[in-house]
């Protein structure tokens, strides 16, 4: 098996000078081989014990900045997460609506809490309410 993953910007699969293309040389290659009788004969790494059947190569050196905003706008989005995120908006749910202060946060969790678990302030009357669901499972 062999896989090549390039940057974004490498000539790969571009037109020339088109602005995609910086001619970026970051990559990450890995090749496994398969451990055979015949590939054990001509590889001294397939040789030892364990063999060592994975070729890794990785150039991490980009020549482009990758945190600048037009190298983030230009990366490949997924049709389907962004159709995710489409509903969102669809939904009526703009980024200011996530916008939420602190303590509106702590209410929510604390709401959430009281509904699915009970009062804080009442333990024993929750345990109580859940004495026959117990008995029906036979905890």
């Amino acid at each position: 098996m062999h896989n090549k993953w390039v940057c974004n910007f490498s000539s790969h699969k571009k037109v020339k000078n088109s602005k995609k293309d910086q001619k970026c040389d970051a990559f990450i290659d890995i090749l496994i081989k398969i451990v055979t009788k015949g590939s054990k004969k001509n590889d001294e790494y397939l040789k030892r014990h364990p063999p060592l059947n994975t070729v890794i190569k990785i150039n991490p050196f980009h020549n482009h900045n990758c945190g600048s905003a037009d190298t983030l706008k230009r990366l490949f989005i997924d049709p389907e997460v962004k159709s995710d995120f489409l509903k969102y908006f669809a939904d009526e749910l703009f980024p200011s609506a996530l916008n939420l202060r602190p303590w509106t946060i702590y209410r929510l969790w604390h709401k959430y809490l009281e509904e699915n678990y009970g009062s804080f302030k009442e333990p024993f009357e929750r345990l109580e309410e859940k004495i026959p669901d117990y008995l029906n499972q036979r905890i």
